[in-house]
């Protein structure tokens, strides 16, 4: 994919804040709300994002992701861009000084960085548990209207291919031959957890987020129990390689 000049979109009529490089880490604010804060050196991917929101809201988006899954998006409008995206430039050997979603003006999401994923989707959206939507002529005047017992909220999480360069990356405890080891990740965001099933951090030992068995019999039985268990979650099993073999969740499997 190639990148374009940024230039061409328009800028949205409300103010998008501002942007501070504090050494690595960055905030994005205004003059007394901080909306997101974060270290580069925790960061493991970087993309972009755009919305139908504009022109009067921000549209358009560069997203840090983490390595526990949880990311951060900064308007492209917001002041001081151009510092952020010469850091980035330089220090992640990547021209952001460009756009590849510079003429988008729906929903789209792509990979800059690392280029294993370059070019990649970096989001995919999904339905929520209560997702109905109206198939006849009547339910769709009835729901624009507000009316009906309609429900077509959908929810952002990370695609498929960065979940797997997140658990690629991440620290991974040594297993022996045959030995098999389940992760566990909140299936609406991505996000990984520990084995509690509470949200797993940077820096946390990766004992705290893997059961490790002796087959993968076991470990196949172990994470459908989970997600039986509950719902909300996803297990994923890799072998002693880190190779992923299988995503479970609540709707079938991913391979």
């Amino acid at each position: 994919m190639k990148a374009n000049s940024t230039i061409q979109r328009q800028k949205p009529e409300e103010p998008s804040g501002f942007i501070t490089l504090e050494g690595m880490k960055v905030i994005w604010h205004n003059d007394d709300i901080v909306f997101t804060s974060f270290d580069l050196s925790e960061i493991a991917i970087i993309g972009e994002h755009t919305n139908s929101n504009g022109p009067w809201f921000d549209d358009w988006f560069i997203d840090f992701v983490k390595k526990d899954g949880s990311w951060s998006s900064i308007s492209w409008y917001a002041d001081n861009i151009e510092e952020l995206t010469e850091y980035l430039s330089k220090n992640f050997q990547k021209d952001f000084y460009s756009s590849y979603l510079t003429n988008s003006t729906s929903w789209n999401s792509v990979v800059r960085y690392p280029d294993p994923l370059k070019g990649k989707p970096l989001f995919t959206i999904i339905p929520t548990k209560s997702y109905k939507e109206p198939k006849t002529f009547l339910g769709k005047i009835l729901h624009g209207c507000g009316w009906g017992k309609f429900d077509t909220t959908k929810v952002i999480r990370l695609s498929q291919e960065v979940e797997n360069e997140l658990k690629n990356i991440m620290d991974f405890p040594l297993l022996k031959d045959n030995q098999f080891a389940v992760g566990k990740a909140a299936y609406d965001t991505g996000h990984v957890l520990r084995n509690d099933l509470t949200l797993f951090h940077n820096g946390e030992s990766t004992n705290d987020m893997y059961e490790i068995f002796e087959s993968y019999e076991e470990a196949a039985k172990y994470a459908l129990q989970r997600i039986i268990e509950h719902p909300e979650i996803e297990c994923w099993i890799v072998d002693n390689k880190n190779k992923h073999i299988v995503t479970y969740y609540k709707d079938g499997e991913r391979r």
